[in-house]
């Protein structure tokens, strides 16, 4: 139950979404709107919330952040050696690559750690999220540049790094951090809007995400779809669960490395694709598919994990 009460809510956003634009209930363009508000405003305040109330200088556990960061980079390594098997054509392969890392892990993460574990253990919950948003955003921004407007040309460095520095993602993250590093106390005046826009940016990236989806594309991809929600939802979770076992992690750390490893296709990564220039039609509907299928294959994962005493 605790993973339909996480996933559905999402869901009932999406099917929001969609019911809007086919009702015509608002002008045309909207989901537009919605998506490029999120992108600038919402989710960076979504991202610097979560990095400032992450009180990293107290709560840093170098092992679990190593795990997590080998963990993410080896999502990566398999999504670029299995994808290229199945599809050429760059603004797909970047979206699918994106998807073979990126989780879900602010809007669906925290909420399956809090009922997993309750609010009292949710540390280490916390810090992989805190901490892998930077390492999420960074490789996102760089995986979609590679493969998103070149269209094959040689790649400028430059321009690259350029562009990843003043992403709005990363630049809310490394403020968030340095604002936590620094212990630095914001007035209630300047966190409340921020809270404010942060608490949007979920229900309106589900209303844009339902609203762009289209059955048809759906059905015309749906061999990229299953492969990249197996990919994602079932063989990387084997591969790397029982390594976590032996490494021996238990309880709340295996639980919330499960959980980052487990989770659904993030929602960013549409809107990230969309504004990027890679196939933002293709990840949304990997994340609708995996968002829904993550209800099954997650709650089967915490089955066994408890049932073998691991969390």
């Amino acid at each position: 139950m605790f993973a339909v009460n996480a996933v559905l809510p999402l869901f009932v956003m999406m099917g929001f979404g969609y019911l809007i634009r086919q009702k015509r209930w608002l002008p045309e363009g909207f989901a537009e709107i919605f998506n490029r508000f999120c992108f600038d405003f919402a989710l960076p305040c979504s991202l610097f919330r979560t990095t400032y109330n992450s009180n990293i200088a107290e709560n840093f556990n170098p092992v679990l952040i190593g795990a997590m960061t080998v963990l993410i980079l080896f999502e990566l390594l398999v999504g670029a050696l299995v994808f290229p098997l199945f599809v050429k054509e760059r603004p797909k392969l970047g979206t699918l690559i994106q998807a073979s890392f990126r989780t879900n892990a602010v809007i669906l993460g925290l909420p399956l750690g809090r009922n997993l574990f309750g609010e009292q253990n949710m540390l280490p919950m916390t810090l992989i999220v805190a901490t892998s948003v930077p390492l999420f955003n960074l490789m996102a921004v760089l995986v979609l540049s590679l493969y998103g407007d070149n269209g094959g040309k040689k790649v400028n460095v430059m321009g690259l790094f350029k562009q990843i520095i003043t992403n709005r993602l990363i630049l809310a993250t490394i403020f968030g951090l340095g604002f936590s590093l620094l212990n630095i106390k914001l007035p209630a005046i300047v966190m409340s809007p921020v809270g404010e826009l942060a608490n949007a940016s979920g229900p309106l990236a589900m209303m844009a995400l339902g609203a762009h989806f289209s059955f048809e594309n759906a059905r015309q991809n749906r061999m990229l779809n299953s492969v990249a929600v197996l990919v994602r939802l079932v063989a990387l979770p084997l591969m790397i669960t029982p390594v976590l076992v032996w490494l021996g992690f238990r309880g709340p750390e295996l639980g919330s490395l499960y959980i980052l490893s487990a989770a659904p296709v993030a929602t960013t990564s549409f809107i990230i694709a969309r504004n990027m220039g890679c196939d933002s039609e293709l990840a949304g509907e990997i994340v609708v598919l995996s968002t829904f299928c993550s209800v099954f294959t997650i709650f089967g994962g915490v089955l066994l994990l408890r049932s073998f005493g691991l969390i």
